[in-house]
Order: C-alpha cells, then structure tokens, then sequence
C-alpha cells in the first residue's frame, strides 16, 4: 500500500457532525489532495510514536523513520528529524491548500476542511497522550 494512498478516517466528521459535504466539493481534485495531505501527515504521526514499539515488538519496521534510515543510511535520529520536517510540511501543505479552496468554498466544505484540521490536531494529541504509545495516559 503506498503511504500516499491511505485515506483517513476524517470523511465521517460530515455525516457524525450533523452535515453532510456535496459530492461535486468532496469529489473536487483539490478537496481530495487536501484531505489525502492530511492522512499521510496523520499516518507519519503514527509512524514516529509507534516506532519504538514496533521495534521493540517484531525488530521489523516498516515506518518512514526506519525506511529513511535504512535508505539514507543515515542514524535513526536523524531519520526521526526527517521525518518530523516531512509531517510538518505536509501539514503547511494542508494549510495553504484548505486556505486556498475555503477562500472560495462554501460554508459546509469549510466547516468541513476546519474539521479535517481539528481531526489532525486531535490525532497528535491521541498519539501524545495515548497509553499505546507510552503517553500521558500510561503514567496516570
């Protein structure tokens, strides 16, 4: 599966919201990139906090820090800080490109690219706070 072709589960924030986006504005090629933007951002979340768990678990990773490392041959750490810059700029990515289409948008496809961006933060903080993951959760 191609990390580009994840897509999240963020497409039912419309109808578990109350609404429901047309599908002329969730079909538009540029709502799709959007929202593919933030799967893959989301997905490499997944990646840097499961990294140490599934090394620990199978010694076989098959996340973008281990695939940087070894394709790279560079340390792990510097894998983590790569992948790092490429989540946050897949996240400027999503920025300026749900800027752009709101700009333009109705307000469903708004409140719907504003949902997409809370399920992003929500996910970070999920991962961060997580018993899963070692996160706040497992301390308390």
């Amino acid at each position: 599966m191609s990390l580009l072709s994840r897509m999240p589960a963020s497409a039912v924030i419309d109808p578990v919201g109350g609404y429901e986006l047309p599908a002329a504005e969730y079909a538009d090629p540029r709502v799709r990139r959007a929202v593919t933007v933030a799967g893959t951002a989301s997905t490499l979340v997944n990646d840097l906090y499961s990294l140490t768990k599934e090394h620990q678990a199978s010694g076989l990773d098959f996340n973008l820090p281990t695939v940087i490392a070894a394709e790279e041959k560079c340390s792990l750490r510097e894998a983590v800080e790569r992948s790092v810059r490429i989540h946050d700029e897949l996240v400027r990515a999503f920025d300026a490109e749900a800027a752009a289409i709101a700009f333009t948008g109705s307000p469903a496809l708004r409140r719907f690219l504003s949902g997409v961006w809370a399920w992003l933060g929500g996910n970070r903080e999920w991962h961060a706070g997580s018993a899963r993951y070692g996160g706040e959760a497992s301390r308390t």
